[in-house]
């Protein structure tokens, strides 16, 4: 896949958000985390004033005299799998963005960004007749702190293939708000950008958590960003639908065993467990029977969530390996799926689909480990859901 360079692209001129941005990456790109969709909409209407709404008001605009007047001309459409985003990946964002649809999220733990086009017309309001056209590239992106109660949400638009007339002094505003207990931080480099034709502008917009710990969130963000042609007072709202707009989480860290500080994460992504046949041949040969006859965690069937009550979780392993016989209880032990200190154990899930059976005692301690590595990565606390997959080399 090639990402197309911008002609220009805008810098990143606050050095607190490069530094949570680079924070953000050394994090994203250290984990076996892949993007995943979210579940994308029936319908991706475009949020602007359409030009079939201008022309049913133009009998007014002509009468007022005013200059042309813009709207959106095409709904957003659906790219190809070949296509790239005109303009180019805006700094700081992962590879992977380009890849969502047009108006589809794409998330990781820490991260979530999608991208559309816009097609922009200007109509003339004694004639009605289009006389200037412009697309538009609309980015935007969440960036959540692993180790600290902050998050961005960041903006990019790329305006190009101009043609005829439009506005030299219309400008975008940025105004994401946040809803929830958080607040607004700094939005930089200011919330308002004139239009700049072949040219990135960006903006990032910094929140901070403020609920009294411990807490989780959630926080609601919503993108508002506003296309404004002051000659006409038109307003066109290019903001990306606030439903499907991913769930900022905030917690005080306190994740079983782990000294760590506050963070957050995008909630709606459950992350992977993966545990690898090369390391744990017995614990993975099981869990491969155990998901195979209807156990849960498999990718894509029913997660698992974990759990802290350690009662519990002791209950779930007297139930599903009281009565296992161990042949060789120097070398083996009993070994549980699903584990112990999930909603889904052999006690608490109040059902029958889980399994035990031998396995060797050094895999099950190679898996307790990477899980207790797995579950502070991602800051998974008591009743998070999780995949767990055992297929990825």
């Amino acid at each position: 896949m090639t990402v197309i360079a911008s002609p220009a692209i805008a810098q990143i001129d606050d050095p607190e958000v490069q530094r949570l941005r680079d924070a953000n990456a050394s994090v994203r790109d250290g984990s076996n985390a892949k993007p995943q969709a979210m579940p994308r909409p029936k319908a991706v209407q475009s949020l602007a004033r359409s030009c079939e709404q201008v022309k049913k008001r133009l009998p007014k605009l002509a009468a007022k005299d005013a200059p042309p007047v813009p709207c959106t001309s095409t709904d957003p459409g659906t790219k190809s799998t070949a296509e790239e985003p005109a303009g180019g990946l805006p700094e700081g964002l992962p590879a992977w963005c380009v890849d969502a649809g047009d108006g589809q999220w794409l998330t990781t733990r820490v991260n979530a960004c999608t991208w559309r086009t816009e097609s922009l017309s200007w109509i003339d309001v004694r004639t009605g007749e289009e006389v200037g056209t412009m697309k538009l590239t609309l980015w935007y992106d969440i960036v959540t702190a692993w180790n600290e109660g902050t998050f961005i949400f960041g903006h990019s638009v790329y305006s190009y293939n101009q043609q005829g007339y439009y506005s030299p002094t219309s400008y975008f505003l940025a105004s994401p708000f946040c809803s929830g207990q958080c607040e607004h931080v700094s939005t930089t480099p200011s919330a308002q950008q004139t239009l700049q034709i072949n040219s990135m502008i960006r903006w990032d917009t910094r929140f901070r958590n403020t609920l009294p710990l411990p807490g989780r969130g959630p926080m609601d963000l919503d993108g508002e960003l506003t296309f404004v042609d002051p000659n006409v007072g038109e307003e066109l709202n290019l903001s990306p639908e606030a439903e499907f707009v991913p769930t900022v989480r905030c917690d005080d860290g306190r994740l079983r065993g782990y000294q760590t500080t506050e963070g957050c994460v995008i909630r709606d992504y459950w992350p992977t467990l993966v545990f690898k046949y090369a390391e744990m041949p017995t614990i993975v040969d099981h869990i491969r029977y155990s998901q195979s006859v209807g156990s849960p965690g498999k990718p894509g069937t029913t997660p698992l969530q974990r759990m802290y009550n350690d009662t519990d979780a002791d209950d779930n392993r007297t139930e599903a390996c009281g009565n296992v016989a161990i042949p060789n209880p120097q070398t083996q032990n009993c070994d549980e799926y699903p584990m112990a200190h999930t909603y889904q154990g052999a006690i608490t899930c109040g059902c029958d689909d889980w399994t035990s059976r031998p396995v060797l005692i050094v895999d099950n301690n190679a898996q307790g480990i990477a899980m207790a590595t797995f579950f502070r990565d991602n800051r998974i606390l008591d009743a998070d859901a999780f995949w767990v997959d055992t297929t990825i080399p």
